[in-house]
């Protein structure tokens, strides 16, 4: 059976309207984005997952699902099972050994305070046309796992 988690992967394009009919979100949870430099909506309601929808369109375009904390942080993290292919992942070599070369690599830098991030082609088991972002921290260890759809807007 899938998971919570699965299900909103799988639905990504869906509108907020339908998730809710899906009962995958609760109704009355979508609000402004709180970073300044967005206008997209967003619903946090789940601890360590942030979903970002298209704010003209209400369509789930990301998710955003924060694994462990980078240097200096003490955000809420996501405790519930990862679908398959995403729980192999728990060191950036992981994800080379079960995904292969990423489509783009960045190393970290330190003075602009960005990690260490892999893009992927997503398994097409989980959406048929979505990007995975790995982010990593000092060590390698994955912290965020970011995806969103090939056209998002956000």
């Amino acid at each position: 059976m899938k998971g919570q988690l699965e299900l909103l992967i799988n639905n990504m394009g869906k509108s907020y309207r339908d998730l809710v009919k899906l009962e995958l979100v609760e109704k009355h949870t979508l609000r402004e984005s709180q970073y300044e430099d967005s206008d997209s909506l967003e619903i946090e309601t789940i601890p360590g997952l942030e979903l970002v929808f298209d704010p003209i369109a209400q369509r789930l375009e990301s998710i955003y699902i924060r694994l462990r904390n980078h240097t200096n942080q003490n955000l809420p993290t996501y405790l519930n099972p990862l679908p398959i292919p995403l729980n192999l992942f728990q060191q950036r070599k992981d994800s080379y050994k079960y995904v292969g070369i990423p489509l783009s690599m960045t190393e970290a830098d330190k003075t602009m305070g960005l990690p260490a991030s892999d893009q992927f082609q997503l398994n097409t088991d989980l959406h048929p046309a979505a990007l995975m972002n790995l982010q990593y921290d000092d060590d390698e260890k994955l912290n965020l796992i970011a995806i969103s759809l090939f056209d998002a807007s956000a």
